[in-house]
């Protein structure tokens, strides 16, 4: 996890009014995790 977008749902819902407000189980959708994965390393 590199980064949590506070409230960038609410900014993305101005321009795609169609995200829900609410999820599963009525949680909020407000913020956006930001994550990261090193495809470089080999296994």
């Amino acid at each position: 996890m590199i980064k949590i977008h506070h409230n960038a749902v609410d900014v993305a819902r101005k321009l795609k009014p169609s995200i829900p407000i609410l999820g599963d189980f009525g949680i909020p959708i407000k913020h956006e995790i930001e994550f990261e994965m090193d495809l470089s390393k080999k296994s």
